[in-house]
């Protein structure tokens, strides 16, 4: 090598720049370069400048562009102003323009009450990229994190006053509820409690009472409201609901209404809601003995009901009188069933004569021709009714005057503006209700 030329000429590189160097190659002993020389440096192919086939060879490189010098990490945040209840989860995380060639990268985070960068105290255990900031306590805090690295064996640090902090101001949350009061019924004389249960710091509670003339503060403040002896002229219908507060604002609970009844509390079912169009009828019916449900939770409203079960509802709600026969005439109807004695009464009384000489077919589905029908026979099959505006009854069905009776009575009116649905099947919940509608007069 007889000469090496660098543009631009320095004694050390420089970061961010582009050199290009020229090398003069000399052969020995009289041999020469070949006609087309392949050259190469740092592995890629060098440029021939001149002397191609000669003793003398120039060739040129030019360098790709050098790494900048790196001295400050930059920092960013996923957030630079919070604002948070109290309690609530705050994270926040620190993001660098660390090149992939940094090592030994440690975090710091401290916490300040100015926003002025260095003068944080730092935070014990706040050593990752992530920091989960507490919100025990109102008030606003500032918070940054000092990042270190190594880079190309030097140290390099965010420490800097343009570095950004991050502010978190933390205040008193809105009350939450986190139960209800509940609607409930009772009969006449009964002490009635409603109660509610919320968080949230510093709570006040207001309850109030709605009538249909409007609503007005009632109680003290406490998260339950005791009503005394409650009667029906004065308390039945109406509703109670409770206004929890404090410094951050106010929250309203639900409406629970009151309903004062001589039927009492529902049974414990809990597929019975409050309001259902058939509660007061369930009600009734357990109140009669006539059904204790399905269990001693449920009563199954949705669930249909069998040719068992309507014959012994309308038995059990006419008194369960004893059947004048000692035996059943239907293969099918067990002397120790549970409806064998109901059945019995209902044919002696011309409510059902079974589904053919010798059955009953207790676990068939009842429709809702045979419980309008089952219904007005017992009631002597009265022949008063109104005229039929159904479109699915024809006259001369065993069951058209029954409908038409069941229409005039209020029992039913139809499943739409001209349907009845004769053949649909009944549940339980519709077989209470028409009974309820037919007998509580």
């Amino acid at each position: 090598m007889a000469a090496v030329s660098w543009d631009p000429a320095c004694d050390s590189f420089l970061g961010n720049s582009v050199y290009s160097v020229l090398v003069s190659l000399e052969s020995k002993d009289g041999m020469k370069f070949a006609a087309v020389p392949a050259v190469t440096i740092n592995g890629e192919t060098a440029k021939v400048v001149s002397g191609a086939g000669s003793e003398e060879l120039k060739i040129s490189y030019i360098f790709p562009k050098t790494p900048a010098a790196y001295d400050l990490i930059t920092n960013t945040y996923s957030t630079t102003d919070v604002t948070a209840t109290l309690k609530e989860y705050v994270a926040v995380s620190v993001y660098t323009d660390l090149p992939d060639m940094a090592k030994n990268i440690k975090y710091q985070w401290y916490k300040t009450a100015s926003n002025n960068y260095g003068t944080g105290t730092a935070i014990s255990g706040a050593t990752a990229a992530g920091y989960a900031i507490p919100t025990e306590a109102e008030g606003t805090m500032y918070y940054y994190c000092v990042v270190t690295a190594s880079v190309d064996g030097k140290t390099v640090t965010s420490d800097s006053s343009d570095s950004p902090l991050i502010k978190v101001t933390v205040k008193k949350g809105l009350p939450a509820i986190t139960a209800q009061p509940k609607s409930v019924t009772v009969k006449p004389g009964a002490d009635v409690t409603f109660s509610v249960a919320a968080t949230g710091e510093a709570l006040n509670y207001q309850w109030w009472r709605e009538t249909k003339s409007g609503a007005s503060k009632v109680g003290t403040n406490g998260p339950t409201y005791t009503i005394k002896a409650v009667n029906i002229p004065d308390d039945n219908g109406t509703a109670y609901y409770c206004v929890v507060s404090n410094k951050a604002g106010e929250v309203t609970s639900d409406k629970a209404k009151l309903t004062v009844s001589e039927l009492g509390a529902m049974t414990a079912f809990s597929d019975v809601p409050e309001g259902a169009y058939y509660t007061d009828a369930v009600a009734w019916a357990v109140e009669k003995g006539v059904t204790s449900g399905t269990s001693s939770t449920t009563f199954s409203p949705n669930a249909d009901c069998t040719r068992a079960q309507i014959v012994t509802f309308l038995w059990r709600a006419a008194g369960s009188p004893a059947p004048k026969s000692k035996e059943s005439s239907f293969a099918d109807v067990a002397a120790d069933a549970y409806y064998s004695d109901a059945v019995r009464w209902a044919v002696e009384n011309g409510i059902t004569s079974g589904t053919s000489a010798t059955t009953f077919s207790p676990n068939a589905t009842c429709t809702r021709a045979q419980t309008v029908t089952f219904l007005w026979r017992s009631q002597k099959s009265p022949a008063d009714g109104a005229a039929n505006a159904f479109t699915d009854v024809a006259e001369g069905t065993y069951y058209t005057d029954a409908v038409k009776w069941a229409v005039k009575n209020g029992i039913t009116s139809g499943t739409g503006t001209n349907t009845f649905s004769p053949n649909a099947d009944c549940s339980r919940a519709q077989i209470v209700t028409f009974l309820h509608r037919c007998m509580a007069k």
